[in-house]
């Protein structure tokens, strides 16, 4: 399980990128498998508001800002 997941989080489902960010609701594990279960909210395009279960570990934090981005959203210019 990843253990910085938890409710309130952003996140989005790499096989499925037309989803766009959702929020986790809710995490269970699975009482037969013991897999982390996630509930998640999407709020993509493509599935408004729509609500889906997925394994915890299909998922990926949904990151506003990249820190690969982070250095050339920081520059400052000035002349």
């Amino acid at each position: 399980m990843n253990n910085n997941m938890m409710p309130g989080n952003m996140v989005t489902h790499p096989m499925f990128p037309q989803w766009g960010k959702g929020v986790i609701t809710a995490i269970f594990i699975d009482t037969v498998s013991g897999k982390s279960i996630a509930k998640v909210i999407w709020q993509g395009v493509n599935a408004p508001s729509a609500a889906a279960l997925h394994t915890l570990g299909n998922l990926v934090p949904f990151v506003d800002c990249p820190e690969s981005d982070s250095r050339e959203q920081l520059t400052l210019n000035l002349r």
